[in-house]
């Protein structure tokens, strides 16, 4: 509910699969992207990362590997 209380309605995050979650959360540090987890998190589907929005054009990017 903050989330819509901040934005009001729509897009709230694009998600990509990755074939290697570890071998992404790298490059995009190697790449200086803002990413929000030092560490893969577990998610729904598998493991996945965050980029914050101020690097992706104002969305909130998440990257997973699904299991």
């Amino acid at each position: 509910t903050k989330f819509l209380e901040k934005r009001g309605e729509g897009l709230h995050h694009v998600c990509l699969e990755v074939e290697n979650i570890d071998a992404a959360l790298a490059e995009m540090q190697e790449k200086g992207a803002p990413v929000l987890d030092t560490q893969p998190r577990n998610a729904a589907e598998g493991r996945a990362i965050f980029l914050h929005p101020r690097g992706t054009n104002g969305v909130l990017l998440e990257l997973l590997e699904r299991s």
